[in-house]
């Protein structure tokens, strides 16, 4: 565990508020586990009227790979923030392209 997988969760539980759904669904605990290791959840825009723009940033939270995932809870904050405002550029950067964080000094 750690900031990564918070991520990770908060974007399960982001997606079952914008939609109404789990991002995964599955009839068995074998299956649920299944789909957590290979697949990638439907894009929310394709569910309920979205932004396309929010999709990315959600499958970033979401992805399989931990190292794909945003750094933190901030990181994620900021990127969903931004999916909302109708002029931005649609540019998301998932963890492993993220600058490294400065120290913060008091």
């Amino acid at each position: 565990a750690g900031h990564r997988s918070a991520t990770w969760g908060l974007g399960v539980v982001a997606s079952r508020a914008l939609t109404g759904r789990a991002p995964f669904a599955a009839n068995t605990v074998g299956h649920y586990i299944d789909m957590l290791s290979r697949s990638r959840p439907e894009p929310p825009s394709s569910l309920v009227d979205l932004p396309t723009r929010l999709d990315k940033v959600l499958a970033c939270a979401l992805a399989i790979d931990p190292a794909q995932r945003f750094q933190n809870a901030t990181d994620f904050a900021t990127a969903f923030a931004q999916a909302l405002v109708p002029e931005d550029s649609g540019t998301y950067l998932c963890a492993a392209t993220l600058p490294p964080r400065r120290a913060q000094h008091d």
